[in-house]
């Protein structure tokens, strides 16, 4: 019986591990989160060219690591179709933490990054 069973559905290539698996998801879904937290959320912000920087991330992303993991970088994305369609439910937890990780690095290293606490007077 195939996994894959819908529209939207993806899966794990052949060959790749679990690991590989949720590193992608964690390095995609960092880059893209940090890029939002970078263009859009941090102000002042890039203005007009946002949507162009999150896009191309996206893009780059789903690219890179898309061929290995379906490139959902997004819990949502995932459990859509696995909770409508029944796939890749045996792998769910790999794809979840790995996106929900790498949401979480994003915020932490944005924080970390562009909010200054010095007060000015």
């Amino acid at each position: 019986m195939k996994d894959n069973m819908g529209p939207g559905c993806f899966g794990i290539a052949n060959g790749a591990t679990d690991g590989q698996v949720f590193g992608w998801e964690l390095l995609m879904t960092f880059m893209l989160a940090s890029v939002v937290c970078a263009c859009a959320v941090n102000k002042p912000g890039f203005g007009n060219i946002t949507p162009f920087a999150i896009g191309l991330t996206l893009y780059a992303m789903a690219n890179a690591g898309g061929q290995f993991t379906g490139g959902s970088l997004n819990p949502a994305r995932f459990w859509g179709p696995a909770l409508v369609f029944g796939c890749s439910r045996k792998k769910f937890h790999i794809y979840w933490i790995g996106q929900l990780l790498g949401g979480a690095l994003a915020g932490v290293a944005s924080k970390a990054i562009f909010l200054n606490d010095d007060k000015q007077d």
